[in-house]
């Protein structure tokens, strides 16, 4: 079938299933032109096109023979789902329009404040590290609102000084950033990884990090065809790993997993977001199961163990797990967990961006948190 034999039936078919000029007509030629901007108004007979198109693709799906990308191994298999060409839509396991959803601004799990010292200079501020806000209170945590305690398995935090000009705008001055990811490691392996982590510049994004998933539905995860077909060594593994190039002295485990929903032309968010995830081998291992609320895994009890705080409250995403549940299965089950954490402070109003990066590793230790961190000598001037 050649690409025109395709348009012609898409567009007979429009008028086929209710589209009609005298109905239509007015309103779809005196739309005003928004460009190819996604959250804009669109014409009825648009709607109507995208019924037709996605008719004719369930209908040659079972009259044609599914040949897939060359590239692609799981294709190999003929067709198994919309999810292999990429035309599926609204997710109807997330309901989500944004995230933040009850307006809150508590974010609790990285409650720290900044005193910024204006009175020292900026390659003074650079270089200082005693004013650095606390690594250990963005790993172990307790909710103020039912004093549960958790760990984060990754975070992400930003602190920004603003200044006024002479037009009283406010604008970012100096940045402080910090991103924390966690792995597991087993238990024999845990001193290796954690003297040669204390020793690295994390900078660069190096590190195996969580996997970015937007082609599957939240609801698919860990368990559909969808899931299976994209969780693979092309798309995505994640598996035991010892990072690009064996770098890392043993094989690790990333802990967490990224949902991704973009905005699109049917409007149905109001925002893009992601949601931290845990990783499938913990889902399997914790025996976790997700029951409908976004972001939320349950233990066989009912009970709350893996979240992302950043669905309910305003505040950055984070992948928070119940503090005594991890501990708990670590030791049972001979494995550990190393946090990376990478830290930046920038200049922002300097035509040069001055910035000073600095890296640590943290692990738990007799039950406390134990780590350290490096300053490296980046663009100060």
């Amino acid at each position: 079938m050649s690409v025109s034999q395709a348009q012609r039936w898409i567009f007979r078919r429009v008028f086929e299933i209710g589209y009609n000029v005298d109905y239509f007509g007015d309103f779809d030629s005196n739309l005003s032109s928004h460009g190819r901007k996604e959250e804009k108004p669109e014409r009825i007979g648009k709607k109507y096109q995208w019924l037709a198109y996605h008719e004719f693709l369930a209908r040659i799906s079972d009259h044609l023979e599914f040949k897939g990308d060359d590239w692609c191994i799981n294709d190999e298999n003929g067709y198994d789902g919309t999810w292999q060409i990429s035309c599926r839509d609204i997710d109807p396991s997330c309901l989500l329009k944004n995230l933040g959803i009850n307006g809150k601004n508590s974010i609790w799990w990285w409650s720290q404040t900044y005193n910024w010292d204006t009175a020292i200079s900026d390659v003074e501020w650079l270089d200082a590290t005693d004013d650095l806000p606390s690594v250990e209170l963005l790993i172990d945590m307790i909710n103020p609102q039912d004093n549960s305690q958790w760990f984060a398995l990754e975070n992400s935090v930003q602190w920004n000084e603003k200044q006024s000009n002479n037009e009283g705008q406010k604008s970012i001055r100096r940045q402080i950033s910090y991103t924390l990811r966690s792995y597991i490691v087993k238990k024999e392996d845990i001193i290796v990884f954690y003297e040669w982590a204390i020793q690295q510049n994390f900078s660069g994004n190096w590190m195996p990090r969580s996997h970015e998933q937007m082609w599957i539905f939240l609801g698919e995860y860990c368990w559909s065809p969808a899931f299976e077909y994209h969780n693979t060594p092309y798309f995505h593994s994640d598996g035991w790993t010892q990072g690009s190039d064996d770098r890392i002295p043993r094989k690790v485990l990333i802990s967490t997993y990224q949902y991704w929903k973009e905005t699109g032309y049917d409007c149905s968010i109001d925002e893009s977001y992601s949601i931290y995830l845990p990783c499938q081998w913990l889902v399997d291992e914790i025996n976790l199961r997700w029951n409908g609320v976004e972001g939320h895994f349950y233990n066989e009890h009912g009970e709350l163990i893996i979240f992302d705080p950043s669905i309910n409250d305003s505040g950055a995403n984070a992948c928070l797990i119940n503090r005594d549940t991890l501990l708990s299965f670590l030791d049972k089950n001979n494995y550990d967990i190393l946090w990376t954490v990478e830290i930046e402070k920038h200049i922002l109003d300097e035509v040069s961006y001055p910035y000073r990066t600095f890296s640590g590793a943290f692990r738990i230790k007799n039950g406390e948190l134990e780590g350290q961190i490096q300053k490296y000598q980046d663009k100060i001037s």
